[in-house]
């Protein structure tokens, strides 16, 4: 009955050990994903405010141009 009862408490200390293990391992690498989600938003944002200031910058370049040419 003793050894019955220290494997339990084996068991039960075994099977917290490997869930605290489990949340962390799951915890880290939902915090990559976000981070990843968060860089890459970052980064479409950056490429459209390019393009967006490309294009009004352009609109003007043709804007003078058609003045100088009037």
């Amino acid at each position: 009955p003793i050894m019955r009862s220290k494997a339990k408490l084996i068991r039960a200390r075994l099977n917290g050990t490997i869930q605290h293990f489990v949340t962390k391992a799951v915890d880290v690498h939902t915090a990559k994903k976000e981070n990843q989600d968060s860089l890459s938003y970052f980064h479409e944002n950056q490429e459209i405010k390019s393009w967006s200031n490309f294009v009004v910058s352009n609109n003007s370049k043709n804007q003078e141009n058609q003045d100088f040419k009037s």
